[in-house]
């Protein structure tokens, strides 16, 4: 018994797909572009970009496309490190974006031997082992703790602004952001110390002791 494919209704993808994949019919750009999720294509366009600047800035003499194995590896390690201008990516992210690069290489058709590398598995190992496989959870940040963090002097650094002398970005907040001030007291209840003397936007930082602190004891650890 023969099955007929009935196609979904209202499907459509760029007019330059096409082009820029170098693809030599309308029909084979289509069935490459709606074999990848949109939401997915997205992502790895990120990834795309990124490599993109980083061989802009380190190797702009080098062609990009397609990636070589090296540049690959380099391009991992620089994120993972972090530089100007582009935040540190944990290992499960640099996997993302290589998967996304690797992606562009499907759908252009270009050689794909250099994502199976042994070298860049083993630097995000090397990742992980150095910072571990969480990602740190970052807590909003409202009105309310930016007014007590500009206002108030911090064990950790010597600023401190007079009462009433706000940046702009604190007093342009809206009121709609306002109202996440008493989910973000219950955040701080946690964070902060009990002399209220400064704030923690990151758990991680709870853990911080101020130099003139008294050192810290077997039961403070177990406290923690």
């Amino acid at each position: 018994m023969l099955s007929l494919a009935v196609p979904l209704q209202h499907l459509s993808f760029p007019d330059d797909f096409q082009r820029l994949i170098g693809a030599k019919t309308h029909r084979l750009a289509k069935f490459l572009w709606f074999g990848l999720q949109g939401d997915t294509r997205k992502q790895y366009a990120s990834a795309v970009r990124s490599y993109t600047g980083f061989m802009q800035i380190e190797h702009p003499r080098e062609k990009p496309w397609p990636v070589q194995e090296q540049l690959l590896c380099e391009f991992a390690a620089w994120r993972l490190e972090g530089s100007p201008g582009n935040r540190k990516l944990v290992g499960t992210s640099v996997e993302q974006y290589i998967s996304g690069i690797r992606s562009y290489h499907v759908d252009r058709g270009w050689d794909t031997s250099a994502f199976s590398s042994e070298t860049h598995r083993r630097i995000i190992k090397g990742a992980h082992n150095i910072f571990g496989y969480e990602k740190r959870v970052r807590y909003p940040i409202t009105r309310d703790i930016l007014e007590k963090d500009y206002s108030l002097p911090s064990r950790y650094t010597t600023r401190c602004e007079p009462p009433g002398v706000l940046p702009a970005c604190i007093r342009g907040l809206s009121a709609a952001r306002r109202s996440n001030v008493q989910s973000c007291r219950r955040v701080k209840q946690n964070t902060i110390p009990p002399d209220q003397s400064y704030p923690f936007l990151h758990p991680v930082l709870s853990k911080l002791r101020p130099l003139n602190a008294a050192p810290e004891t077997q039961q403070d650890r177990r406290r923690s």
